[in-house]
């Protein structure tokens, strides 16, 4: 059975919620996913495969497990699909085009 456009966007975009939840404040190139566990229970394996295609999650097989861990710009697609970019883009330094 094939999934819809929309299906699999959704998928995506909620793989994308839990990587930035499990993420919490570890760094991207030393924190390891595995789609195993029970917060990635119900996410489909063409799922990490699209996110792999997408160059958002890089995939490391190691001890016959296969592990997944967010790239740069898989970071910031999960931050943005959590809603937390916002608050996280750096703030400009520099005066507003209103002089103030």
């Amino acid at each position: 059975m094939t999934l819809s456009k929309e299906v699999r966007r959704q998928h995506l975009g909620d793989t994308l919620k839990i990587l930035w939840k499990e993420l919490r404040d570890r760094a991207i190139d030393s924190a390891f996913f595995d789609p195993a566990t029970t917060a990635f229970s119900g996410i489909p394996n063409t799922t990490w495969n699209e996110l792999e295609e997408a160059r958002l999650v890089v995939r490391d097989a190691a001890l016959g497990r296969v592990l997944y861990r967010l790239t740069g710009n898989g970071w910031l697609e999960a931050m943005d699909a959590a809603g937390e970019y916002a608050s996280h883009a750096p703030k400009p330094t520099w005066p507003d085009s209103q002089g103030t």
